[in-house]
């Protein structure tokens, strides 16, 4: 693999930061530990597209669990009611390039 990418688009929803975040376990509650992947400002009309390669190689190679991503909103709380949850977005998905070379 040489490249991947997480990809989705914004449909609906206030202008703020959205931040990628990496899960570092299965819990599904809101408040799962993460780790920060990236914090991406976008427009509407363009696809978001985040470089998440290095991720999806550890991920692949063992490294790290692969417990997926959460995608939040700066104005987003973790609590289970979440009110400021008013973004909403394509389904998420991730675009792999892999080139086997072969001589």
């Amino acid at each position: 693999m040489t490249k991947a990418e997480l990809q989705f688009s914004v449909t609906q929803g206030p202008k703020q930061t959205f931040f990628i975040l990496i899960r570092k376990s299965n819990s599904v509650a809101l408040s799962a530990q993460t780790a920060m992947q990236a914090a991406v400002n976008w427009d509407f009309g363009s696809p978001v597209v985040v470089d998440v390669t290095d991720t999806v190689q550890a991920w692949c190679k063992g490294q790290m669990p692969d417990y997926g991503w959460i995608i939040r909103g700066a104005n987003e709380s973790f609590e289970h009611d979440n009110k400021n949850a008013k973004c909403l977005i394509t389904p998420p998905k991730v675009v792999v390039t892999y080139y086997d070379y072969q001589y």
